[in-house]
């Protein structure tokens, strides 16, 4: 899965970005520290039911853990607990209390809906078929092709930039290509992987690790063509909040 090769990638940023933003409240300190998530498609089930974690605009939050510590997002339960969910900016707290309703009387608990149990149908069998002739595969080209928008001394890498919108705050093509971007959404990494992938190259494990141990990039994720090091993209992450690096040996 595409989440597991990015891993890496992902770790990377926290360490590397989001030490400006975490805030640490375990023993309500007031601060800064690096930190590292780990995301492992964690599951949140309520009162008998799988509840999806949304934000206040209705993005999906994938939960996650720090040194073992399991963190949800608060509007998600809340919501999913029928009670409402507030932030006072004044105090830095967040308040969770019962939803109410007016009974023309009084303001009464609004009770928190059952969910309806959903029947499972019964599949029904299928005669098995006889499998089809498997067509033998066209040979895989030994060298890749231009691609749109490619590099122009690398034309087989898509052009990180063009693919989404931006141009580099630094670029060069002289001995390798090496480009920095200022990310809106490290989502244009994402992105950029389904452009390569569309292209036909394909994620590169042992390169991935080579380059780890080099140190050439921070967090790299290294994807190739035929897992030739000739034509390989390194996709890293920059010192500065949201920098995307992109590195890849033409000489």
């Amino acid at each position: 899965m595409k989440k597991e090769r990015t891993k890496g990638f992902i770790s990377g940023v926290v360490v590397s970005v989001l030490i400006f933003s975490l805030v640490g409240t375990a023993v309500a300190t007031v601060g800064k520290r690096t930190a590292e998530l780990d995301y492992n498609d964690i599951k949140l089930y309520i009162n008998g039911q799988f509840v999806t974690p949304t934000d206040a605009n209705g993005n999906a939050v994938e939960p996650f853990a720090i040194n073992g510590t399991t963190y949800l997002p608060v509007r998600a339960v809340g919501n999913a607990l029928n009670m409402n969910v507030h932030w006072d900016a004044s105090t830095n707290t967040v308040i969770l209390d019962e939803k109410k309703t007016w009974d023309g009387t009084s303001w009464v608990t609004t009770p928190t809906a059952t969910p309806t149990p959903v029947s499972t149908p019964v599949p029904t069998p299928v005669p098995t078929a006889s499998p089809a002739p498997v067509a033998t595969p066209a040979p895989t080209p030994t060298t890749p092709s231009a691609v749109r928008n490619g590099y122009s001394a690398a034309p087989w890498i898509p052009d990180f930039g063009k693919v989404n919108g931006i141009t580099p705050s630094y670029f060069t093509d002289e001995t390798s290509i090496f480009a920095t971007y200022i990310t809106d959404s490290f989502d244009m990494v994402e992105t950029y992987i389904d452009v390569l992938e569309s292209a036909g190259m394909t994620y590169d494990d042992a390169a991935t690790t080579a380059f780890k141990e080099g140190a050439i990039v921070s967090s790299p994720t290294v994807y190739s063509y035929n897992g030739s090091a000739a034509y390989m993209v390194v996709i890293g992450v920059g010192s500065a909040p949201g920098e995307v690096v992109i590195f890849a040996p033409i000489g």
